[in-house]
């Protein structure tokens, strides 16, 4: 017996920050970067159709 179709799209988001504090001497100064990765699978059936009933 097979299992739900699979979903016809899959998307994986994730973010980062980075930052570095530099000290010279009596000043100081730091940096902030962010970053945010994002991305999408779509299955090769994914389509505005629907997929065809399985046959009995």
């Amino acid at each position: 017996m097979r299992g739900p179709p699979p979903p016809p799209e899959a998307t994986l988001e994730f973010g980062m920050s980075l930052s570095a504090d530099a000290k010279i001497l009596i000043a100081g100064s730091s940096a902030t970067a962010n970053f945010s990765v994002s991305l999408t699978w779509r299955s090769e059936t994914a389509d505005d159709e629907p997929a065809p009933a399985p046959a009995p």
